[in-house]
């Protein structure tokens, strides 16, 4: 599938969003984005990671995984806080 990540890394996005983690998105770009971590969803051939923005909106961010250099968790004890892609 084009504009995958590794498998590894994978996991521990699918594991964000089975907890619903908090987390924090550094970009390829430098941009960060926040939001908990609900489903990856496939469009186009393209995988994307959907949060749920943590203000008031509700509102839904799509993120495209091979977009994501880092993704920090946010939420306390979690089962781990940082992932490198």
């Amino acid at each position: 599938m084009p504009n995958s990540i590794d498998c590894d890394s994978h996991d521990f996005v699918e594991i964000a969003c089975l907890f619903n983690y908090l987390v924090e998105l550094m970009l390829i770009s430098g941009q960060t984005v926040t939001g908990s971590a609900k489903t990856i969803r496939i469009e186009n051939k393209q995988e994307f990671l959907i949060l749920i923005n943590d203000d008031k909106s509700n509102s839904l961010i799509r993120v495209l995984l091979s977009e994501i250099s880092l993704l920090t968790v946010l939420t306390k004890n979690a089962h781990f806080r940082t992932v490198r892609f």
